[in-house]
């Protein structure tokens, strides 16, 4: 799912780009 904010992560820092990615890939495992 792209959100607005992970759009700005990707954008911004790949640190925040992984650490959201994994966050989003939990979150939708559940």
């Amino acid at each position: 799912m792209l959100t607005p904010i992970n759009i700005v992560c990707r954008l911004s820092d790949m640190g925040y780009k992984i650490y959201y990615d994994i966050l989003g890939a939990a979150a939708y495992a559940r």
